[in-house]
């Protein structure tokens, strides 16, 4: 597992251009009538279902993901807003 200070460390390094990137995305969106915070917030509802048949043991070579529940969520970090 990687140490949750060497992810934070990494991110620091990119965050500003992450950021400008971010801005520079909403000023285009913005000037062709979409609000880039709108997409944002539908994002945050978004959703992937996995088949039953998907999880199973990594020894498994039959199976199509590797994961402990038939359900997978994913989280949003709504930080990186401008």
């Amino acid at each position: 597992m990687i140490k949750s200070d060497t992810i934070t460390a990494q991110n620091a390094k990119t965050e500003a251009h992450l950021r400008a990137d971010y801005a520079a995305l909403g000023d285009k969106l913005a000037r062709a009538g979409i609000d880039i915070d709108a997409i944002k917030e539908r994002a945050k509802t978004f959703g992937v279902a996995v088949p039953s048949w998907g999880p199973a043991p990594a020894a498994h070579g039959l199976r199509a993901f590797r994961a402990t529940a038939s359900r997978v969520a994913f989280s949003t970090n709504s930080t990186i807003a401008a």
